[in-house]
C-alpha cells in the first residue's frame, strides 16, 4: 500500500455548515464586541454561548475566548501583573510564544531542560531555576502528554508562583483524572486549525479566578477604557489589545466542542496502536505514557537510540517516499532564536549583563540531543488514517527503519 493517497484529516461536519449558515441568516453582526463601556464589551451571544459551554466542559469558573492561543498567553502574563525584570520559567521545546510570552511584559524567560520520556518541561529542573525574581512557569503539556502538574501546582503553591498551562496540544489529557488545563491558576487552549478542535484561528483561556478573568477580558479587548468601571482590587499592567474572537468562529468553534470527546478519541486510537505495532522494534522507543495519565497523541513522537542526524534524515526520506509523513526533529530549542541572542533588550537595565551571558552560554543537555539525534514525529491530528491501515504503515516504517538504522 502506497499513503500518497491518504487524506489530510478534516475535522468540519455537516453541523458546523449548518450551524454556520444559520448564523449568517440571522443577520447578527460578524463581530459582537465594543471597545466600550456596555454589554457586548464581553462579545456577542455566540462569544458568550461558546465561553459558557467550554466552562461546562472543562468544570471552570470562567472561559475567556480569543483569537489565538498566542494572544491568550500574552494575556495570561499581564493578567498575572507580570512586571519588567520578573522572571518566567519556561520549556525550549514548544512553539516560541510559550517562551516569548514574558517579554512582551519586559519580564526574562528561563529556560528548563525537558523530562527524557514525556518531553515535558524537568520538574527537578525546575525547582533548580526558581528564584526570588521567579513570577510564573508557563507548563507546556507537550504532544497530547500531560507534564507533572500536580508536583508543579504544589510546587507553585509553595512558592507564592503562578501556574500557566499551555495546553494547545493536548485537550482532554488528563493525569489522575484532572483535566490538563484546569489545573494551573489559567489553562490556555488552542482552536487553530492543526488542533484536535479548530475554528480556522482562536484559543481559550480557563480560570477559576475571578479577578484574573476580568484581567483577562480587559486584556482581550482594548480594557483600558473601561478599566475603572469594573472595580478591580488592581488596574496595573491593564494595556488592551484587539484579541477578540469573531461571532462566526465562536459559531464553528461551538460545534467542534460538541465532538471533542470523538476527535481526541480518534489521535488516542491511532496513536496507540501503532505504538502496540511497532513496539519490538530495537531502537525505537514509542512515546511512553506515565502511569495515571491520558495521551491524546496530538504528536506520535518517538526516540531512536543509536543513530545520527545522517541515518535519521535518510529513514525520513525514505519513509516520506512512501507516502508517510514521519518528519525528523521538532522546532530547535527557543533559546536559539536570534531574538535571545541578537535582539535582547528587556527593559532592565542593571540586569542585562547578567541575562545576556546567561542566554549566550545556555545549553539544556536533553532537549539538543533529542531534538538534534533522537525524535521522529508523526502528526496524527492532521491525517485521516484508518485503523486498518496502520498495519500496512507499521511494516514500511519497521521495514525502513531496520534498513537505515538497524541494519
Amino acid at each position: 500500500m502506497t499513503f500518497s493517497k491518504i487524506k489530510k484529516f478534516n475535522s468540519i461536519s455537516p453541523k458546523e455548515l449548518l450551524a454556520v449558515e444559520r448564523f449568517l441568516k440571522s443577520d447578527s453582526p460578524l463581530s459582537g464586541f465594543y471597545g466600550s463601556n456596555r454589554p457586548e464589551f464581553f462579545g456577542g451571544k455566540q462569544i458568550r454561548k461558546f465561553e459558557e459551554n467550554w466552562s461546562k466542559k472543562f468544570n471552570t469558573e470562567y472561559s475567556v475566548s480569543m483569537n489565538s492561543a498566542t494572544s491568550c498567553l500574552i494575556a495570561s502574563m499581564g493578567a498575572i501583573d507580570l512586571k519588567s525584570g520578573d522572571e518566567v520559567i519556561v520549556s525550549p521545546f514548544s512553539m516560541s510564544i510559550s517562551a516569548i510570552a514574558p517579554i512582551f511584559y519586559g519580564a526574562v524567560p528561563i529556560f528548563c531542560d525537558i523530562e527524557e520520556d514525556f518531553f515535558n518541561i524537568d520538574y527537578e529542573d525546575v525547582i533548580r531555576k526558581t528564584t526570588s525574581r521567579t513570577k510564573a512557569i508557563i507548563v507546556v503539556n507537550q504532544f497530547g502528554h500531560p507534564a507533572e502538574l500536580e508536583r508543579l501546582k504544589v510546587f507553585c503553591k509553595k512558592k507564592g508562583i503562578y501556574l500557566i498551562e499551555d495546553n494547545s496540544q493536548s485537550i482532554l489529557a488528563h493525569e489522575n483524572n484532572k483535566l490538563c488545563g484546569t489545573v494551573g491558576d489559567i489553562g490556555v487552549f488552542s482552536l487553530n486549525i492543526h488542533k484536535h478542535i479548530h475554528c480556522g484561528e482562536g484559543g481559550v483561556c480557563i480560570t477559576s479566578n475571578k479577578e484574573l478573568a476580568s484581567r483577562l477580558s480587559l486584556i482581550r479587548n482594548h480594557g483600558e477604557n473601561v478599566v475603572d468601571s469594573l472595580n478591580l482590587k488592581n488596574n496595573s499592567n491593564i494595556l488592551g489589545f484587539n484579541f477578540r474572537l469573531p461571532e462566526i468562529s465562536a459559531t464553528i468553534a461551538n460545534e467542534q466542542l460538541k465532538r471533542v470527546d470523538f476527535l481526541t478519541k480518534r489521535t488516542e486510537d491511532i496513536g496507540s496502536y501503532l505504538s502496540e505495532e511497532l513496539l519490538d522494534v530495537e531502537n525505537l522507543i514509542v512515546p511512553k505514557v506515565r502511569k495515571n495519565c491520558r495521551h491524546v497523541y496530538f504528536m506520535w513522537s518517538c526516540k531512536v537510540k543509536n543513530s545520527s542526524k545522517k541515518s535519521l534524515h535518510k529513514f525520513c526520506s525514505l519513509i516520506q517516499k512512501k507516502g508517510i509523513l514521519i518528519t525528523q526533529g521538532y522546532v530547535k530549542p527557543i533559546y536559539r532564536l536570534s531574538i535571545f541572542n541578537e535582539n535582547l533588550d528587556f527593559g532592565c537595565n542593571d540586569k542585562m549583563k547578567f541575562y545576556r551571558s546567561y542566554y549566550e552560554n545556555l545549553t539544556c543537555e536533553v532537549v539538543e540531543r533529542i531534538h538534534n539525534n533522537e525524535i521522529i514525529q508523526f502528526q496524527p491530528v492532521s491525517w485521516d488514517i484508518k485503523l486498518r491501515d496502520i498495519k500496512i504503515m507499521a511494516k514500511q516504517i519497521k521495514d525502513i527503519f531496520n534498513q537505515t538504522i538497524n541494519k
